[in-house]
C-alpha cells in the first residue's frame, strides 16, 4: 500500500500540504479520491504545461504557485 492509498483512508481529511516535494502532474490522479479535501497546497513542485484538475472538484482552495503551468483543464473541459 503506497502513501496515497493510505491518505484515501482518511475520510475527513480537510487540508493537505504537499508543497516543495518535486511532484509532477502525475500525482493528481492519486489525489482525486480525497473527496473531503477543501485545501490543497501543491506549490513549489514540478507541474508544467496543461494541468488537469478534474478530480479535485471538492476543493475550495488550491495553491499551485511556483510551478510552470500553462493552463488548467477544468471539470467541464474548459481551459
Amino acid at each position: 500500500m503506497d502513501c496515497f492509498e493510505r491518505l484515501s483512508r482518511l475520510s475527513n481529511l480537510k487540508e493537505l500540504n504537499l508543497g516543495g516535494n518535486n511532484f509532477n502532474n502525475n500525482i493528481l490522479s492519486s489525489l482525486d479520491g480525497l473527496s473531503s479535501l477543501k485545501y490543497l497546497d501543491l506549490s513549489e513542485n514540478r507541474f508544467k504545461g496543461a494541468v488537469n484538475i478534474e478530480g479535485l472538484h471538492s476543493l475550495k482552495e488550491l495553491d499551485m504557485r511556483y510551478n510552470k503551468i500553462d493552463h488548467f483543464v477544468s471539470p467541464k473541459g474548459n481551459k
